[in-house]
């Protein structure tokens, strides 16, 4: 086997196969995203092929403070429930999703923000802060 990219069981480059049609697309009994193909193997065997997913890990929940949460402090620890399997979490900050920003990697189920109770008032006193 040379070249780069995947090959078959025989070791065939995957790149000797030509693409005939999609079959579709869909999720599985166990929520795994799949694509299926028919190609056309070197010698002429028609093959299917279905491309597959990794299954997503879950999400956690019981977040602390809650979804939709008013008037939480700054400085606050966020919790939720630890996800079986997990290596860690990503915490990201955002005003929306498009401008999320990933502030932390941590192995726990929780996350102190380590944010002031009030914003910081540059210039002092003379800009209105008190």
């Amino acid at each position: 086997m040379t070249g780069s990219g995947w090959f078959d069981a025989a070791g065939v480059a995957w790149e000797t196969y030509s693409f005939k049609q999609s079959l579709g697309s869909g999720k599985d009994e166990f929520g795994r995203t799949y694509a299926e193909f028919e190609v056309e193997d070197p010698n002429g065997e028609l093959l299917y092929v279905r491309m597959m997913t990794a299954p997503a890990p879950n999400t956690p929940v019981n977040p602390i403070p809650s979804n939709d949460a008013q008037n939480v402090d700054r400085n606050v620890v966020l919790q939720w429930d630890d996800v079986v399997g997990a290596d860690g979490y990503e915490v990201w900050f955002g005003s929306d999703s498009a401008t999320m920003t990933k502030v932390a990697t941590t192995s726990s189920s929780h996350y102190d923000t380590g944010l002031p109770l009030t914003p910081a008032c540059p210039g002092g006193s003379r800009n209105g802060c008190r």
